[in-house]
């Protein structure tokens, strides 16, 4: 059983289609698969948030990092009184400071 939910913010899927667009596809897969690879088995002990910014209903901001490519997302707590977090994708770009500050402005 999955760890978390998933969703997206609906400029998560431009970030994505503008690195298609770059032919950034090795590194989309890759990002993808680490994504799924947190939503099927939850954070690892030692992984913290990359920015403790105050999120309602969530925890901080967390990255993966693919080849060129770094994925900023957002756990966020169930939706109702039954269910799991969420992981919430919110931005994808090849620059780090980059896709942290676009998540941060999708808050």
């Amino acid at each position: 059983m999955p760890a978390y939910d998933d969703d997206y913010h609906d400029l998560f899927r431009k970030d994505i289609e503008d690195q298609m667009l770059r032919h950034h596809f090795d590194s989309l897969g890759e990002l993808f698969a680490l994504l799924d690879g947190v939503i099927d088995k939850g954070h690892g002990s030692n992984n913290q948030p990359v920015d403790y910014v105050f999120i309602l209903g969530g925890s901080g901001l967390y990255e993966v990092c693919a080849p060129a490519l770094f994925g900023v997302y957002v756990i966020l707590d169930p939706p109702g009184s039954h269910g799991r977090p969420v992981l919430k994708a919110l931005s994808a770009h090849h620059d780090q400071g980059t896709a942290r500050a676009m998540a941060k402005s999708r808050l």
